[in-house]
């Protein structure tokens, strides 16, 4: 867990101590509180249909426009245009003065506007409380329950990190399908070392051949595994040790109490962004 909060978290605490959003959160409801940073123009989203693919949103300012504008690429899934619109709301909280986008931008800055996203959209208390009443969930069906339109509407893979990140699950996500991997990442407290890596295959083996193709879960000497598949051919595998597996069930929850709402706080309908 982080023993202190990054400038883009703590920038995002104090926008929903103020405006004390529901959730899923409502984005486009937000641009409507953006005013409580003080700042000289309003800001207008705008889908763009010609971004290139590397490119999720970009934030517009100059002196002689009336308006600040993020424009998204339209092409992207809504998970993902959410996260991003985020991010560039990020940057005109922090007051980012000059930045680049896509693969050239500063990565202390992309970093904070990421914190900021990741904060507005996953907040570490509503999030943690939710996993803990849905603590008797597996991995996977935990990370997808709390990426869907009733709760977080976030990807699966921020969705996995947040988990990862906030110490409420201790193994690793991997994400991959026949051809490449998509994502690994892994708790502080637990290598995905090479020698894993045979037992992952072999096991990937037993779920291809098993009764049930969509879901499978097994465990090894040392280790719990999980996998589901999805209708993209795409795999999902949660991997934890054993002795992470108890009384609170693959969640540190005691851990956790002192960031936990009043029940209530966590799900209401979605919107559109």
């Amino acid at each position: 867990m982080e023993s202190t909060y990054s400038p883009g978290t703590t920038k995002a605490q104090e926008l929903i101590t103020r405006v004390k959003p529901s959730y899923p959160l409502d984005i486009v409801w937000l641009l409507d509180k953006l005013n409580e940073f003080k700042m000289n123009k309003q800001v207008q989203l705008v889908p763009c249909d010609y971004l290139p693919d590397s490119v999720s949103a970009s934030l517009i300012q100059h002196p002689g426009l009336n308006y600040q504008y993020i424009i998204y690429n339209s092409a992207h899934n809504i998970e993902r245009k959410r996260f991003s619109v985020a991010h560039e709301f990020g940057h005109l909280a922090l007051e980012h003065k000059a930045y680049s986008i896509g693969d050239d931008e500063d990565p202390a800055i992309k970093k904070e506007a990421d914190d900021f996203a990741t904060e507005l959209l996953m907040p570490r208390s509503k999030f943690t409380y939710a996993a803990a009443v849905n603590f008797h969930l597996d991995p996977i069906s935990l990370a997808m329950k709390l990426r869907d339109r009733r709760h977080f509407w976030t990807s699966l893979e921020a969705t996995c990190r947040r988990l990862l990140d906030l110490g409420l699950f201790t193994g690793a996500f991997v994400l991959y399908d026949s051809n490449r991997r998509y994502f690994l990442y892994n708790s502080e407290d637990f290598d995905p070392c090479e020698d894993r890596a045979e037992i992952i295959n072999k096991l990937l083996n037993e779920f291809k051949h098993t009764a049930n193709p969509k879901k499978f879960s097994t465990k090894t000497s040392d280790l719990f595994f999980f996998a589901r598949k999805f209708s993209s051919g795409q795999i999902l595998v949660a991997l934890t040790p054993k002795d992470c597996i108890g009384s609170s069930l693959y969640f540190k929850i005691a851990e956790q109490s002192a960031f936990w709402p009043v029940a209530g706080e966590v799900c209401i309908d979605g919107h559109n962004l």
